[in-house]
């Protein structure tokens, strides 16, 4: 049996999903977390989590000790269950369930979607027999490059069954007219939503907008503009529907735009928000000639305007890139890493 760790984001936690839909195992995660409501069905086991910010405050000392309690949970956890390999995909709550299976000599594997290693990855590659990447070049910052296998990153089934016309119907959108989709990854984005708004008035004399907003009030929909505060089932229907797509600079979102073929301009979350993952991976994209990007500094109405107009006129040009990218597409994502679990030693 696998068990699957990662969480905070739907970035950390969709891969687990997209593996265990095929292969079955158990999860442990945070208490009362996204992943928590994300794994719904699956058998779950909770653990505290600790999370370390990157800048000065008394909180961290605090969560050193929910991190501290958090392997004891995870050490309980694993003794009862006896995995074969624990799989971790990241995020703060995977570095102590990483920690109990390195002392109970259980194999890791982890995973990196980001062009950079995060620092549960950082860490993490010190205990783990193999270390699944999602392009190439993130093998150069391991400690032991050698240990990394370049795999993708899986996606969900659901994803990956995407219908255009079914979207547009959802949304009630016309046929003859360009559709944008917004969003701005699990947990929103404010920033976006703010210009979206500003943007609408002049985006609906030519486009049609699907907006998912994240947390906060629903703005009223209209002809032509449908927003919702989240969707699961149905995404790959909105993605498969898009013309253009302006959202954040999750990997596992630009993955799934890759996928797609969809042109896409993003707009990473700023450095002093995080550190400075989505910048990196979105510079990588359009080093590839997969995207455009808009700095949130330069975010306004008439950038949005400029760009996404752009990105149409320019479409089948990305199209050509994504379809040409050295990314291993999603079904050979998940064989690769699946092979990587069958051929660890236990």
């Amino acid at each position: 049996m696998i068990v699957f760790t990662g969480g905070g984001t739907m970035g950390h936690i969709g891969p687990n999903m997209a593996l265990l839909e095929r292969v079955g195992g158990a999860y442990i995660g945070g208490y009362s977390s996204v992943e928590s409501r994300a794994l719904a069905g699956y058998p779950f086991y909770p653990i505290m989590a600790g999370k370390w910010r990157r800048y000065f405050s008394l909180k961290n000392g605090l969560d050193w000790i929910k991190v501290l309690i958090g392997i004891a949970q995870a050490f309980l956890h694993l003794r009862r269950l006896k995995p074969t390999v624990v799989f971790s995909k990241g995020g703060y709550v995977a570095l102590p369930v990483v920690i109990a299976a390195w002392v109970l000599r259980i194999p890791v594997i982890i995973h990196e979607s980001d062009v950079t290693l995060g620092l549960t990855t950082r860490i993490s590659q010190y205990m783990a027999q193999t270390i699944c990447l999602a392009v190439p070049e993130t093998r150069n910052l391991l400690r032991w490059p050698n240990r990394a296998v370049v795999t993708g990153i899986p996606l969900r089934q659901g994803i990956q069954q995407g219908d255009g016309a079914r979207g547009r119907l959802q949304c009630g959108f016309q046929l003859d007219r360009p559709v944008v989709v917004v969003f701005g990854g699990s947990l929103g984005a404010a920033a976006i939503n703010a210009c979206i708004a500003d943007w609408l008035p002049r985006a609906l004399a030519h486009f049609q907008v699907a907006h998912v907003v994240g947390n906060g009030p629903l703005p009223e929909a209209q002809p032509g503009y449908y927003p919702v505060n989240y969707i699961a089932e149905g995404f790959g229907d909105w993605l498969a529907m898009a013309n253009v797509v302006v959202c954040r600079g999750g990997a596992g979102s630009l993955s799934e735009l890759r996928y797609y073929q969809c042109p896409h301009i993003v707009v990473p979350l700023p450095a002093k928000y995080s550190r400075g993952d989505q910048i990196d991976n979105a510079r990588y994209f359009q080093s590839k000639g997969m995207c455009e990007v808009i700095d949130q500094a330069a975010l306004t109405p008439d950038r949005v305007q400029a760009m996404v107009t752009m990105v149409l006129a320019r479409a089948s040009a990305y199209r050509a890139a994504m379809a040409a990218s050295s990314g291993r597409g999603a079904t050979q994502a998940v064989h690769t890493i699946l092979q990587a679990v069958h051929d660890t030693p236990v």
